[in-house]
């Protein structure tokens, strides 16, 4: 089931707690001022995120210092050869560059970071498809919980964030995952 809504008298935490509460799967795409962003959801779980107005996680790697350029450049080149499908942070992971965790944090950081963009966007249109990421697209496994991401991307700010779900249950003292 597809739907569209303008966000002006109706809030995006609104519509991805009816996204979650009702376990759809599928894209939240909003464009608000020429900038867009997309959550992707599993059975009411974020899964991955993008987002016109954030680097993507290649350069977020790099900023972070666990990987250099070189080393993005030939996994992109990888990444670009016929029939190559992988993920980027799969290659990355498979090279012995980076962990799985460090994806999982750098993942959950994103999405984070996107869903705060787009909750400080005063309107804009939303739709909602029954769409999956694309193959190459880095998802998260068992996805993120709305009500906590929701709580993570009202922080103040990006040093406010938890880094982890158990220092986020820490923090508000419950989790509902």
């Amino acid at each position: 089931m597809a739907f569209n809504a303008h966000l002006i008298g109706f809030g995006l935490d609104a519509i991805l707690q009816i996204v979650s509460a009702t376990r759809k799967s599928g894209a939240v795409t909003i464009v608000s001022e020429g900038w867009g962003a997309r959550l992707f959801f599993s059975n009411g779980r974020v899964i991955y995120a993008s987002s016109d107005s954030r680097e993507r996680l290649g350069h977020r790697l790099i900023q972070r210092g666990h990987i250099n350029e070189a080393q993005l450049r030939t996994a992109l080149e990888i990444q670009a050869l016929p029939g190559e499908d992988r993920p980027l942070a799969s290659l990355l992971t498979e090279q012995g560059l980076i962990s799985h965790d460090v994806v999982e944090v750098e993942v959950t950081n994103h999405i984070i970071d996107v869903v705060r963009d787009m909750l400080a966007w005063p309107d804009g249109s939303l739709i909602f498809e029954p769409v999956a990421p694309g193959a190459s697209s880095i998802v998260l496994t068992k996805g993120l919980s709305v009500e906590n991401l929701l709580l993570r991307a009202a922080a103040r700010d990006e040093n406010d964030t938890p880094d982890t779900d158990v220092e986020f249950t820490k923090l508000v003292g419950y989790s509902s995952e």
